[in-house]
């Protein structure tokens, strides 16, 4: 993400030109969830997954955290034990029977 800030320079020493590439952590979460984008269906405002559950999709809404562009935070509407459906998500359904594999 590019952001341009303002520095205050008293001593000169940043010349016009200089850039540089910087991390800034906002907040660290030793136990946050966290999935790839792209496992995640947006529709109207509204963010959800599929999860495998009794042997069929189900569409869960969630609540999000954090987002990088690779990885969502998820402050909400999953657990732990949930798996979710993360190939695929757009030829799944709500109900439509499918068998969950480990992740590699």
């Amino acid at each position: 993400m590019a952001t341009e800030i303002e520095i205050a320079n008293p001593d000169l020493a940043l010349r016009p030109g200089m850039w540089a590439n910087v991390q800034i952590d906002l907040q660290k979460k030793t136990d946050a969830q966290l999935l790839p984008a792209e496992a995640l269906v947006t529709e109207k405002n509204k963010t959800s997954v599929f999860v495998a559950r009794d042997g069929k999709a189900q569409k869960v809404p969630i609540k999000t955290g954090f987002d990088d562009g690779i990885n969502v935070e998820v402050t909400g509407g999953l657990t732990p034990k949930d798996a979710v459906i993360l190939a695929g998500k757009q030829a799944v359904t709500d109900g439509q029977p499918v068998k969950a594999v480990a992740s590699k």
